[in-house]
């Protein structure tokens, strides 16, 4: 893609935003791949079942070597009032989750916590990413529908194992919603319930209906 080439990509990575057959290339016995100059490349992104690797343009012009990483490993513990929470979908990102470069396959990077709320990734590449919890519902008969809402930061070491705890606050809201009496939503009206940490940002006076701000 524009934001990064891929020299060999494990089942792990998705290969939906590759927009070219150059983008994605294996390498050869010996390890050696080419690359045409292209002013839009901005990462090297090399990963085999052995690691993971990445660099800038620049770094590869000076030393033409990737050295694979080992892959990471992440675990941890979905709770909710002090409890583990059962069967809920967890999705890991890639990065920032930038639509225009690369990202982990949905269906590799996705997983369901057990009866005790536990989850693990088994591979995952080093570097700083992000942990969405997949809410998935029906919209009508057999359809269905899912959003992915973020729930933290992680960092992933090379060939260490990253321990997490979502909800380990043991706080447990419970919302119930009065409708007016003129209000009648019906029975399979979705409802969607938002909570903020920190104070809505309030932009400067001018700035609302003024387009250069």
């Amino acid at each position: 893609s524009r934001g990064a080439r891929l020299n060999l990509v494990p089942g792990g990575f998705s290969r939906d935003n590759v927009q070219s057959g150059g983008s994605l290339l294996l390498t050869d016995s010996q390890g050696r791949f080419n690359l045409a100059p292209d002013e839009s490349i901005t990462r090297v992104i090399a990963a085999s079942a052995q690691g993971y690797a990445k660099a800038s343009p620049a770094a590869l012009a000076a030393d033409p070597t990737l050295i694979l990483q080992p892959w990471g490993r992440l675990e941890g513990a979905y709770l909710s009032g002090g409890e583990g929470v059962a069967s809920s979908e967890l999705l890991f990102q890639y990065g920032q989750g930038t639509l225009d470069t690369f990202s982990c396959d949905f269906t590799a990077y996705r997983v369901k916590t057990d009866r005790e709320g536990r989850f693990a990734f088994s591979k995952v590449p080093p570097g700083k990413h992000k942990l969405l919890r997949v809410i998935t519902d029906k919209a009508s008969g057999t359809s269905s529908w899912s959003n992915d809402h973020p729930l933290m930061e992680v960092v992933i070491r090379p060939g260490e194992t990253t321990l997490v705890t979502i909800g380990g606050s043991n706080y447990c809201v419970v919302a119930r919603l009065k409708w007016p009496a003129e209000l009648n939503p019906g029975t399979n009206a979705p409802i969607f319930a938002f909570i903020h940490v920190t104070p809505w940002l309030t932009p400067p006076p001018g700035t609302v209906n003024n387009p250069q701000a």
